[in-house]
């Protein structure tokens, strides 16, 4: 937030040298209203958005330290050094920083020089720029041997349920979408999960194509702004919107809708409101009104964004408005059924959850596997055995699932088929100890005691709960005599 307040507060002074007292409250209200708008909250509560939060912070000080580098009256190369070791650090932590260079090359035009012409020492140090930046769409793309783009954004779409074609014609809607959110924030608006509807030709559905087209009006009046030298900032904040979106919303292979992609490119909407706020709030008629409309709606963001936190106190809340807004989704209803059986199980609601994700998604063997482990925790064993042999069918080899089959035959008593279930679940993955625990169980039951106390040795170099290697180093010293690892009599 301090340094989306330093952007602004910059560029507003590259706007208007003559007339910056009014600048840094401009600047705080527009960063402001970036910090708490409740777009923001998927960003900032989810923690796995952590990455999220460093790629906006390197991309924020990259594009902050660039703009230094060029207007700065000293230590402009450690500027320019700054910007460049940003850009390194926002690729690591998020492959959306990628775009840093197009951004550079936004501040040279559109605030550089703003208000002024080209010089053809600025055009080039653009191409510089420009070539830099095409530079790293290739190096994301891989347009290497072995590495093309077919190679590595299409295999992607496979667990989609929507083609490389239909997720391009769909995303100009959910751009419009996530404006709609920003200008009409009612918590009520804000999920996790939405349940949009998949663009399958340019008319299906009809606002695809008016969308598609709106995409293009936008970027060629960006472009427009950003030739003609008067309105050169105007360019910038267009399309910093549409720079900032480009990955995350073009042809790799990720999920429909996230409101986290918007943390960035509502930087460039907040500085459109700063410049028309710089405009407007010039004159002393409308001056008064245009604050108090402008303090209220971040008031109301704020107000928003405080009551819509409740919704990400714990996984279950947190889903259960997703399923309110997509009920569409299996996966949204698998979630919700995982969540039912936590903590507090509600054995009910889960079923009920898992039956409407069955309905929705049938030949998802991942579904049918933890419907298995919900029934079998509930004794019907037989249901069990249907989920996880339809699992099977689908093509499911996981350990996980091999290790359900195993725990459903050890609760029937079959320590040999559970043994052997066990055992193929540790052929995929040799270092799970929730395997080699149940392994030990099952071989105990065929009182073959040595092969046993070897894997409950196993168990105990690799596990690093503490609790469990306790209760573990227990059983072992009244169980067995540790010097031939035989049993002891029950």
């Amino acid at each position: 937030a301090v340094l989306v307040y330093l952007l602004i507060h910059s560029l507003l002074g590259t706007f208007s040298p003559e007339h910056t007292r009014r600048v840094p409250f401009i600047a705080l209200v527009c960063a402001l209203l970036w910090a708490v708008h409740p777009i923001q909250v998927q960003s900032v509560t989810y923690i796995v958005q952590r990455m999220a939060e460093f790629a906006a912070f390197f991309i924020f000080l990259s594009t902050y330290c660039y703009f230094l580098a060029r207007t700065a009256a000293r230590f402009r190369r450690w500027f320019f050094l700054s910007a460049v070791m940003a850009f390194i650090a926002g690729v690591l932590s998020k492959e959306n920083a990628l775009i840093i260079p197009f951004l550079w090359g936004l501040v040279e035009i559109g605030v550089v020089h703003h208000g002024k012409a080209f010089a053809w020492g600025a055009r080039k140090n653009v191409w510089i720029y420009l070539l830099l930046a095409a530079g790293c769409v290739v190096l994301v793309l891989g347009v290497v041997p072995g590495n093309a783009i077919s190679a590595r954004v299409l295999p992607g779409y496979e667990m989609r349920d929507f083609s490389l074609i239909e997720r391009l014609l769909t995303q100009p809607r959910v751009i419009f979408f996530y404006l709609s959110e920003i200008i009409y924030p009612a918590p009520g608006r804000f999920s996790l999960e939405h349940d949009f509807v998949v663009s399958t030709d340019w008319f299906s559905p009809a606002s695809t194509l008016p969308a598609i087209l709106a995409i293009i009006v936008w970027f060629s009046l960006g472009i427009g702004c950003l030739l003609k030298q008067s309105r050169r900032l105007l360019g910038f904040a267009l399309l910093w919107i549409l720079a900032t979106l480009f990955i995350e919303s073009s042809i790799v292979p990720l999920e429909m809708v996230f409101e986290h992609r918007m943390y960035v490119p509502l930087m460039g909407l907040v500085l459109l409101l700063a410049v028309s706020l710089f405009r407007i709030t010039g004159s002393e008629k409308r001056k008064t009104l245009v604050w108090v409309l402008t303090v209220s709606f971040v008031a109301y963001c704020g107000w928003s964004t405080y009551t819509r936190l409740p919704d990400w106190r714990t996984k279950l809340s947190l889903y259960e408005v997703a399923a309110r807004h997509a009920p569409s989704a299996s996966r949204t209803w698998l979630n919700l059924a995982t969540y039912y059986l936590q903590d507090d199980p509600d054995l009910i609601k889960a079923e009920s959850a898992f039956r409407r994700a069955e309905k929705l998604d049938p030949d998802n063997a991942l579904l049918h596997e933890n419907f298995g482990v919900m029934l079998m925790d509930k004794g019907d064993y037989e249901g069990a055995s249907r989920s996880f042999s339809k699992a099977l069918r689908l093509g499911a080899t996981s350990p996980s699932l091999f290790n359900h089959l195993g725990e459903l035959a050890f609760a029937r008593k079959d320590h040999r088929t559970a043994s052997e279930y066990y055992r193929q679940a540790l052929q995929l993955d040799p270092e799970n100890t929730n395997v080699m625990w149940n392994m030990a169980l099952a071989l105990e039951g065929l009182s073959e005691c040595k092969e046993a106390y070897r894997y409950w040795q196993m168990f105990l170099q690799r596990a690093y709960d503490r609790n469990d290697r306790q209760q573990v180093e227990e059983h072992l010293a009244e169980r067995y005599q540790s010097a031939t690892g035989a049993c002891f009599e029950h």
